[in-house]
């Protein structure tokens, strides 16, 4: 019953990554809280759904300041790019 209602959870959070778009910079900056919520905010508003995942498992595995640097920089290079 317990890995039932754990299951369930985890089906209803998925579900809500997928449809609501404004949770994702907010779940990618409490994982990562050494990224500011408005490099959060600018990053989802670029990506996909499938590469915001993937930008979510790097970091899980990689230095937090690497990360950090890694995602500030690719914000700046996906806001410029965008502008021109």
């Amino acid at each position: 019953m317990i890995l039932a209602t754990m299951l369930t959870v985890l089906v209803i959070y998925r579900v809500i990554i997928i449809t609501c778009p404004k949770v994702r910079p907010r779940i990618l900056h409490a994982k990562h809280r050494s990224i500011p919520i408005e490099v959060c905010r600018a990053l989802c508003r670029k990506v996909e759904m499938g590469d915001w995942w993937i930008l979510l498992m790097l970091g899980t595995n990689m230095d937090p300041i690497i990360y950090r640097e890694i995602i500030s920089e690719l914000a700046k290079k996906i806001d410029t790019s965008n502008n021109h």
